[in-house]
């Protein structure tokens, strides 16, 4: 699924993403109705990120008025306080009904070794994915290689293409010239 925020309408949009042909075409998810909506005029969802605990994490700008001055008639502008609210934000979790907070990942990947760090890209929660494949990067670890040469072989990273291909992408960072060559190639 995509997630979009809508500051202007206050809510927040989810559409299905659906391949179609060489891309992928976004298909609304729900049905006469948003994935978030709110009838407070100053619900402002400006950003979403998934957090480590498999929740999305919406920040609220929470404010009165988000168009910028340039975009309003000036008698409008005499009139509107674009302060109102500056100081208001939130940020909410949503979260799977009957989902807990879990624990925080955070000591997990402190000591987290290459095997560990390439066996968590395999993790069902794009966070976790996320943050593996981005020590892999900063570490530049030679050791990386062998150990994503090896899960790209296996059944556990055969089944999901985007993982492959991000795998692949690590091993062509580090230099790995079989990999560049096959980024390259038409096998992609």
């Amino acid at each position: 699924c995509a997630f979009s925020c809508d500051p202007t309408g206050n809510l927040v949009h989810v559409d299905q993403l659906v391949p179609r042909a060489a891309t992928f075409a976004a298909v609304p998810l729900l049905k006469e109705r948003e994935f978030l909506a709110s009838t407070d005029h100053w619900f402002r969802p400006v950003f979403l990120a998934s957090g480590p605990d498999g929740a999305l994490y919406v920040c609220d700008m929470y404010r009165k008025v988000i168009e910028h001055p340039d975009y309003l008639p000036q008698e409008v502008r005499k009139r509107t306080d674009f302060e109102s609210g500056k100081n208001q934000g939130r940020i909410w979790r949503i979260a799977h009904k009957g989902r807990s907070a879990g624990k925080s990942p955070r000591a997990e990947f402190g000591s987290a070794d290459v095997a560990k760090l390439v066996a968590l890209m395999a993790d069902e929660n794009a966070w976790i994915r996320a943050t593996a494949e981005r020590l892999l990067w900063e570490r530049g670890d030679a050791d990386a290689v062998q150990n994503l040469k090896a899960a790209l072989g296996s059944n556990a990273a055969s089944g999901v293409q985007y993982r492959r291909l991000r795998m692949l992408g690590i091993l062509e960072g580090l230099h790995d010239a079989a990999a560049a060559a096959y980024l390259r190639s038409e096998n992609v």
